[in-house]
């Protein structure tokens, strides 16, 4: 990633327009270079989300205590 979260942040619409266009330029090309490394991560996590047992074969999340999440296998059909 090029910007971060507080960078973000910053961009208002009065921000865009203070820019000279060499600078505009400049900050488009990082904001399309952060958005194909997110486009990126996200459908190799998708990718990687088809090789999951189908749902049947999952273990069945429960809520314990405090909030915590614990697993319970299943029992055989």
């Amino acid at each position: 990633m090029r910007l971060t979260d507080h960078d973000l942040k910053q961009l208002s619409q009065a921000y865009w327009a203070s820019l000279a266009p060499e600078r505009l330029l400049h900050l488009s090309k990082k904001m399309l270079d952060d958005l194909r490394d997110a486009r990126d991560r996200l459908n190799q996590t998708q990718q990687s989300n088809h090789s999951l047992p189908p749902p049947d074969c999952l273990t069945e999340l429960t809520f314990c205590p405090e909030n915590e999440i614990c697993q319970s296998i299943s029992p055989p059909p």
